[in-house]
């Protein structure tokens, strides 16, 4: 006679956050003795933290840090457009499967922190001597 295992509930959606975990490779613990922050929250944090400290060393100097705000808008619009390209497809979990979220989470991650390193030549300077530094001071 066969006989068949019921599991409860609780039990059974245990399961599955077991396997979603497992399969994003979602980290449910924390060494910092924090809630684990998506990375992605993390390179989007950093980026906003560098913009808001570009804003800052700047203040002094209206017509660029407004054309940094326009620029940082186009970015954006720029990066929804390109991860858009990267994935066309309108219904895009029947056509890049369950990972797409991850994916997307990825590509968003490194047009992050690309424009995070581009807005760091503000923060940093530019050696004495560099004749094309524009807008970015000099060190």
């Amino acid at each position: 006679m066969c006989t068949r295992m019921v599991f409860s509930f609780p039990v059974q959606l245990l399961f599955i956050m077991v396997i979603i975990t497992a399969c994003t490779g979602s980290n449910l613990s924390s060494t910092r003795g924090e809630q684990s922050v998506p990375p992605m929250l993390d390179s989007e944090r950093r980026l906003n933290q560098v913009y808001n400290e570009v804003l800052h060393l700047y203040r002094d100097d209206p017509v660029f840090t407004e054309k940094l705000k326009a620029a940082q808008r186009q970015w954006h619009l720029y990066r929804d457009a390109q991860i858009e390209a990267l994935y066309p497809v309108a219904d895009k979990m029947s056509a890049y499967g369950s990972v797409y979220p991850s994916c997307y989470r990825n590509e968003k991650q490194r047009l992050e922190l690309q424009r995070t390193e581009e807005l760091m030549r503000w923060v940093e300077g530019h050696p004495e001597g560099d004749v094309c530094g524009g807008s970015i001071r000099t060190r």
